[in-house]
């Protein structure tokens, strides 16, 4: 897609308002719209729908008119190929699973997760052993909520 000029479509539900495939958005006048950074480092800006505003994200935008998606049964996420979530062209955005959008980010560095895969295995020995949940909260400085989690299985079922 290089050297090519930007491709627009109209975008789907929001009348008067064009998506590039390059990441560009343009308003009802056909002037290019300013996103604004959110905190997780995502392009955003607000369209109207009803006179109402609605926050859309722009790399979402281009997935939804550009990125052809894969019949799943899963839930999809717009992943960014080259990590840079400011690079919202066609032609770097992918459908991913959830578990592949999570593996990818664990890889890139961008998990902030409060424990690691081999405490949650000792978490999950522990659990054998009868020690309670408020106890190996308390242990490995972690919610309630997180070593209960890990117990029904809800989260860091992956890890075995």
């Amino acid at each position: 897609m290089t050297n090519l000029e930007e491709v627009f479509v109209d975008v789907e539900g929001f009348k008067g308002y064009k998506i590039g495939n390059y990441g560009t958005l343009l308003g009802k006048l056909g002037k290019p719209m300013r996103p604004s950074l959110c905190n997780d480092g995502y392009l955003q800006t607000d369209v109207q729908l009803n006179g109402k505003s609605v926050g859309k994200l722009i790399h979402r935008l281009v997935a939804e008119h550009f990125v052809p998606k894969p019949n799943s049964n899963e839930a999809l996420y717009v992943d960014h190929i080259d990590n840079d979530r400011l690079n919202n062209r066609a032609d770097n955005l992918q459908w991913v699973t959830h578990k592949e959008n999570i593996k990818k980010s664990t890889l890139a560095g961008r998990r902030r997760a409060k424990l690691k895969p081999e405490q949650v295995v000792e978490i999950r020995g522990k659990f054998l052993i009868g020690k309670m949940n408020k106890e190996l909260a308390e242990e490995y400085q972690v919610s309630f909520k997180t070593i209960w989690g890990i117990r029904n299985g809800s989260i860091w079922a992956d890890v075995v």
